[in-house]
């Protein structure tokens, strides 16, 4: 709705989009479910790129890595097939080191305990670069929280758009990737695009140009550079009063459990 209401308009969208929605068997078999957990305590980011979340996850027997920012939500995908460098903890190495290269190295990366994280390379390069690893449990979502919610998206996009063999590099995986990009989400109105580049990406749907008055983005008066602190600002008191809302609702009819030591 965010994303079309921002594009474009016709009478009677919103229950032609809802209508898609209903009438989409793939969203229906990947929505989500809510487990009752105590949260985890969030770890609030005033920057993007500070602090990343990662996980692997499989679809129809295909590997991928996903890599999400917790500040802009945008979503980075790789693919991740079984005995090649993608694989294993020297994929993953690969891949954060292209990603670091893009946006920077985080100070907190977050991910569950599988085999590739928990590896002495990993811990080695995580040490070496100053970041502060920290491991979920598979069997606590929440407490990786921002990687699920991402990771869930993800897979309702792959399932239609993917090619026979599982590979990403498509055309509809782009559209679908360019859109979650561009989507601003409910409490600030601000895209992962516009939160970390300063404007909307060009996509698949029809947009408005990025400046009206065709102004230089090397000209003072660029409604681009000097807004970015506001706009960070902004996302910022959004994300806040978001954790401590979910925060409330997930500590809602629970309790806490006893520490589990070894050989218990």
């Amino acid at each position: 709705m965010s994303r079309a209401t921002a594009s474009i308009f016709w009478p009677g969208i919103t229950t032609d989009i809802q209508e898609a929605r209903k009438q989409c068997r793939t969203c229906d078999s990947m929505s989500p479910s809510q487990p009752q957990l105590p949260a985890a305590e969030p770890f609030v980011a005033v920057l993007p790129f500070q602090a990343v979340a990662t996980d692997y996850f499989n679809e129809r027997g295909k590997n991928y890595l996903l890599t999400v920012d917790r500040f802009t939500n945008w979503p980075d995908l790789r693919q991740a097939s079984a005995a090649t460098a993608e694989a294993g903890a020297a994929g993953l190495i690969k891949a954060l080191r292209q990603l670091f290269a893009q946006f920077g190295v985080p100070e907190h990366l977050s991910s569950d305990g599988g085999p590739e994280y928990t590896s002495q390379i990993i811990k080695d390069f995580m040490s070496r670069w100053g970041i502060t690893h920290r491991l979920s449990s598979a069997y606590h979502p929440q407490s990786n929280g921002r990687a699920e919610v991402a990771l869930k998206a993800m897979k309702r996009l792959l399932v239609d758009n993917v090619d026979e063999n599982g590979n990403i590099n498509t055309d509809a995986v782009m559209r679908g990737m360019l859109q979650l990009r561009n989507t601003p989400e409910r409490d600030s109105g601000l895209s992962p695009a516009q939160v970390l580049l300063g404007r909307s990406l060009r996509d698949s749907l029809p947009a408005p140009p990025p400046f009206a008055n065709r102004v230089s983005v090397f000209d003072e008066t660029s409604p681009v550079d000097h807004h970015w602190n506001d706009t960070w600002r902004a996302k910022e008191n959004v994300l806040r009063a978001r954790l401590a809302k979910q925060v409330d609702r997930l500590d809602r009819n629970t309790r806490k459990l006893a520490p589990l030591f070894i050989g218990d």
